[in-house]
């Protein structure tokens, strides 16, 4: 299992992007802590299934048992081409909460620590990797867990790491762009296994 840890990377800033229309029920977006992922704006960078032969499965949607109107788990694997051992990645593996294209769940509550901060890099063993992450329990303004299950089609989880390489180089002097991409792996909230 592989923790989500993110922080920003390359040059590439989302929060100088102009704000995306935010759905006309959305809340007030509450503050949150730095990071590469903005309450109330779109990913901010470009995104792929496949880069450089890695890839991420199809997003696995886990509902919560027991509680039904809880944080699901969402699980995808990171494929490499061959099996090889991995480096690590500049933006860690994080679960997002999308509607419409907008970022609803993800980034930290300011005050807390988590995935916007850097906590440590993973171990990326050789062969695939599964990725394997609980939804956030902080979202954007007054967004609950309820709401979204309320209306599950609405709301779409996101996988997004930037791709590790196998070179033993950091990709972190590289900026996020068309050329490096984020991979993405994303699943309706009401989409069965």
């Amino acid at each position: 299992m592989i923790a989500a840890v993110a922080r920003g990377a390359g040059s590439v800033d989302p929060s100088t992007t102009a704000a995306a229309p935010i759905p006309r029920d959305a809340p007030a977006w509450g503050p949150q802590e730095p990071g590469p992922f903005t309450c109330g704006r779109p990913i901010g960078y470009p995104t792929t299934e496949r880069y450089d032969g890695f890839g991420l499965s199809p997003l696995t949607i886990e509902h919560p048992a027991g509680a039904p109107d809880g944080r699901p788990t969402a699980v995808a694997t990171l494929t490499p081409s061959s099996p090889t051992g991995l480096n690590a990645t500049e933006v860690y593996p994080v679960l997002l909460v999308l509607r419409d294209g907008i970022v609803v769940g993800g980034p930290v509550q300011a005050g807390a620590r988590g995935p916007g901060r850097l906590l440590r890099s993973p171990t990326w063993g050789p062969g695939d990797q599964t990725v394997r992450d609980l939804a956030p329990a902080w979202l954007c303004g007054a967004v609950t867990w309820e709401q979204m299950w309320a209306h599950p089609g609405r709301y779409t989880p996101a996988l997004v790491m930037t791709p590790p390489t196998t070179d033993g180089n950091r990709p972190g002097s590289r900026a996020i762009d068309a050329s490096y991409p984020l991979l993405i792996s994303t699943a309706r909230l009401d989409a069965r296994p």
